[in-house]
């Protein structure tokens, strides 16, 4: 028995889970067309945290019900990547802002029709900050850049009315959008055209710091997407808790999304909310074990 402390992709096909197993964190990959079998042995509690890559346990010794404790947190910090707006450098160190003087660019992440959003990634992770999102389509619009402007010009197109987050409750039901990559690709160049205006407006300079050919990336292959899609079995979002388990073959994984496939259906499972939970991994029965029934629907 391990307890889950976060689900990863480390490259392109290789999704995976990090572990608590005896103190150590342990890496348990996932492997497209094999076996995954997750029952949820124990509730959650905190796994630790984080900080300049060095995992500490819980402070607190693991408080239970929660996925990070409040102290933990506070141990943790404010990650610069994650608050920076690009304008708010006042509230870090000098040694922080340093941290993000390295190559960065910047992207409309598309999930499905009218649901998209812009993100910054540092170049050295390559396309690995979408994936782990679950963007179904992409459109790079400026590289190269260092970390403040690139959080600056991310900043300028939310503020010109792009949204900066896509809650996972609004992806779970675009495994699959139905939209072509032409559509998609055309879609993110209307809303890059519609936005960039207001934000030029704003900011003239960083015209120059634009792509002249925003370039557009489709994930699906990556996910496995369409060898899962000819899969006609009925479909079930498993939302699971203590007792409950799933077990099946790994036909696609979205962001953090598992699609498995058991003798009579297409299983979905949140990899993302099992954080902080004790799961057992060992093989079982193909199935979708529930404390209650469900009905499932076709794709």
């Amino acid at each position: 028995m391990e307890r889950v402390y976060e689900f990863r992709w480390k490259k392109e096909n290789s999704p995976y889970f990090r572990l608590l197993q005896n103190g150590l964190l342990i890496e348990h990959p996932l492997i497209f067309g094999r076996n995954v079998s997750i029952e949820i042995l124990g509730n959650t509690s905190c796994t630790g945290y984080e900080k300049n890559g060095v995992w500490t346990p819980c402070v607190v010794g693991g408080v239970p019900g929660v996925k990070k404790c409040e102290e933990c947190k506070k141990q943790e910090g404010m990650p610069i990547a994650q608050y920076c707006d690009g304008f708010n450098t006042e509230m870090f160190s000098g040694e922080e802002l340093d941290s993000l003087n390295c190559p960065h660019y910047v992207y409309f992440a598309y999930f499905g029709p009218g649901l998209m959003k812009v993100g910054v990634s540092a170049q050295s992770r390559g396309l690995l900050r979408q994936i782990e999102q679950g963007s179904h389509y992409s459109l790079i619009i400026a590289e190269e850049l260092s970390g403040v402007p690139a959080r600056q010009l991310e900043t300028l197109f939310r503020k010109s009315g792009m949204q900066d987050k896509v809650q996972s409750s609004q992806k779970k039901d675009l495994m699959f959008p139905g939209v072509s990559p032409e559509e998609g690709k055309q879609e993110l160049l209307e809303a890059f055209q519609n936005y960039l205006p207001q934000v030029l407006a704003l900011r003239p300079d960083f015209e120059e710091l634009l792509k002249r050919e925003p370039e557009f990336h489709d994930f699906s292959s990556v996910y496995h997407l369409p060898e899962a899609e000819k899969v006609e079995k009925p479909f079930h979002d498993a939302d699971l808790s203590l007792g409950e388990s799933v077990s099946g073959t790994l036909i696609a994984a979205k962001g953090p999304f598992l699609l498995l496939e058991t003798d009579s259906e297409k299983t979905l499972v949140d990899a993302k909310s099992l954080k902080g939970y004790s799961i057992d991994f060992s093989a079982k029965p193909l199935g979708l074990k529930k404390e209650q029934a469900f009905q499932g629907s076709l794709f």
